[in-house]
């Protein structure tokens, strides 16, 4: 075969996907050494180029919406299958048995107590997570960020539901479709903001308040009663030091617990809550709790 012929041969097999990707038929030259030549297979190939990329682009935006179709589709299912507020608020015997609030109307006054920073709290990520307010907190913005999963009247039940029944947290997740550390961020997240949130509700009352609540079964006690205490004990994770595990164990219990005095007002009222210490340091309540000794 010739040269010339072969050359030819060889240009007109250079073509992808029905393009023609050969020399530039008005040269006269016809030559594979051709600059202008050469030139035009370039800027068709730059052409096949853009326009793949262009096919590429539209792909990757109609697989975008795909995922978020599916995502929605998948929340959509989940919210189904979701436990949540709706399903109980209309039972108060419900409401007590999950939240150990008597009713729905209670429920709903807890919630707007604290719904107002409750939209703009940092939830727990680790022991560092709650040193520096962030600029959105401070002006009393929103939360940034990916939405919540679940809304913030779910968040608080799913909490409630953690402190009245003690259920798994695995338990929690399957429930409200949601993952076992989300439950774990909102527990250590709620737990806290509710106690500092509604610590208003606990203080010491005055004798004249007692006096004007004070039940017909403490008549003989000529309203001398102001306070009925009691410890309760909280189970905790046996510590590893030695020292520690001394200060926190209980005799009475056979593990590891805190205790915390609870006094409450002949009324029913909880009037005050000390702070937690080991088992077998609980004289330390009786010692140091101020309002006791008043």
């Amino acid at each position: 075969m010739e040269p010339m012929a072969a050359a030819r041969e060889s240009r007109d097999q250079f073509s992808v996907d029905e393009h023609d990707y050969t020399f530039d038929q008005s040269c006269e030259c016809q030559l594979p050494t051709c600059t202008c030549c050469a030139m035009a297979a370039v800027a068709a190939l730059q052409q096949r180029v853009w326009e793949l990329g262009t096919i590429i682009a539209g792909d990757a935006v109609e697989l975008a919406e795909l995922r978020t179709s599916n995502a929605q589709m998948k929340e959509a299912c989940n919210s189904v299958n979701r436990f949540s507020i709706c399903q109980i608020k209309h039972s108060d015997q419900l409401i007590k048995m999950y939240t150990g609030l008597p009713s729905f109307a209670l429920f709903q006054w807890v919630f707007d107590e604290v719904k107002s920073h409750a939209g703009n709290m940092r939830y727990y990520r680790g022991p560092n997570s709650t040193i520096n307010e962030n600029q959105y907190q401070l002006l009393n913005h929103g939360k940034p960020g990916p939405d919540r999963i679940l809304s913030m009247e779910n968040e608080l039940l799913l909490t409630l539901m953690k402190i009245r029944l003690n259920l798994n947290q695995q338990d929690l997740a399957v429930r409200f479709c949601i993952s076992q550390s989300t439950v774990s961020r909102i527990i250590n997240t709620w737990i806290p903001f509710l106690a500092h949130e509604l610590k208003h509700l606990i203080y010491w009352p005055t004798k004249e308040q007692i006096r004007k609540y004070y039940p017909s079964c403490f008549k003989t006690y000529h309203g001398d009663v102001r306070c009925i205490i009691d410890c309760t004990e909280i189970k905790i994770h046996r510590p590893s030091l030695a020292v520690s595990n001394n200060h926190v164990y209980s005799q009475y219990k056979s593990t590891c617990t805190l205790k915390v005095l609870v006094g409450i007002t002949p009324g029913g009222t909880i009037s005050f809550i000390s702070k937690p210490v080991g088992a077998s340091q609980c004289w330390f309540l009786s010692i140091h709790d101020e309002p006791v000794q008043r």
